[in-house]
């Protein structure tokens, strides 16, 4: 989606249309970031999943209840900090799919310096 093209939310709040993805499937982990432009600016939200035993996952679509960014790439930087924050607190049980996802995020993250992996 251009981001001219101003995406509107459905009845229940959610965007639906115009939602941009980014997408990681690993070997123990899976995950997607989703934003959209909105009116108010950029919103974002995520999913992943565990795939080790026992299996754990969150998602959701970004919604009315997700803060508008200026800009895309402090969108993106937020997701990524709320997933950081999920594979740290919920992802313990799961260490190899918490490893693989939290270098994916590395990766993605536009605010961090890349870097410092050399140093992890």
């Amino acid at each position: 989606m251009n981001p001219q093209e101003i995406s509107t939310p459905n009845e229940y709040g959610v965007f639906v249309d115009g939602v941009e993805i980014l997408e990681f499937f690993g070997k123990h982990s899976k995950a997607k970031i989703r934003c959209v432009f909105t009116r108010e600016g950029w919103r974002g939200n995520f999913e992943a999943d565990f795939w080790e035993n026992p299996a754990r996952g969150i998602s959701g679509s970004p919604s009315l209840h997700c803060s508008p960014y200026p800009t895309k790439e402090l969108c993106i930087s937020s997701v990524c900090a709320l997933m950081r924050t999920f594979c740290l607190t919920d992802g313990n049980r799961h260490p190899k799919g918490q490893k693989e996802l939290l270098a994916w995020l590395e990766a993605q993250d536009p605010a961090r310096p890349h870097q410092l992996s050399l140093f992890d």
